[in-house]
């Protein structure tokens, strides 16, 4: 059996994206058991049933090859990076030193302690503004549980609203309180 995954864009203006399985030489079974497989994880995420739409015969794919959608995707992220360090999203080491008072050295030290993340665009690290906005302590705690996940999905967790934050930010709840209850969520995010 052959498995062949095609993405396509969703519309202008929607987020989201189409995710086209082709199953050469499957049998009927197989064809069902990813189905089935199929339509449990969209459940699982919050999709009902008709997220999924199953043709009866695959269309002929003429796409962009995997290794081609990776570069693109790759392509897409620099150039979200870049802008990131241009919008205020990212801020250069210095700006670590003023907030925290210390120095450059100290502030590598507290990297390799995964205390703080850093992103490493264009040849230097550039530190998350809104990681500055937490305290130190309770900073390095959150990134401690999120472990070893890259740092840009540490980016992401720190910056969105989270349900079971009650649409807080990580931020807004340690602000009430709820150091332990982020950390939680940072745990889950890490075990995914």
């Amino acid at each position: 059996m052959q498995t062949l995954l095609k993405r396509e864009s969703a519309p202008e203006g929607v987020e989201g994206m189409t995710l086209e399985v082709v199953l050469r030489d499957a049998t009927a079974n197989d064809r069902d058991q990813v189905l089935a497989d199929l339509e449990q994880f969209m459940a699982s995420a919050g999709y009902g049933r008709s997220a999924v739409r199953v043709l009866k015969e695959p269309k002929e794919h003429k796409g962009p090859n995997f290794k081609e959608l990776m570069g693109d995707a790759m392509e897409r992220g620099e150039r979200r990076l870049v802008t990131w360090t241009q919008d205020g999203t990212l801020l250069t080491v210095s700006a670590v030193e003023t907030a925290w008072g210390i120095k450059r050295q100290s502030v590598d030290a507290a990297r390799e302690r995964n205390e703080i993340f850093s992103l490493y665009v264009r040849g230097q690290h550039w530190y998350p503004a809104e990681a500055l906005k937490f305290d130190r302590a309770s900073l390095a705690k959150i990134v401690q549980e999120l472990g070893d996940l890259g740092s840009t999905t540490k980016l992401l967790f720190i910056l969105r609203r989270h349900d079971g934050l009650k649409g807080m930010t990580p931020l807004e709840a340690v602000e009430k309180g709820m150091l332990e209850k982020v950390m939680g969520i940072a745990e889950a995010e890490r075990h995914g």
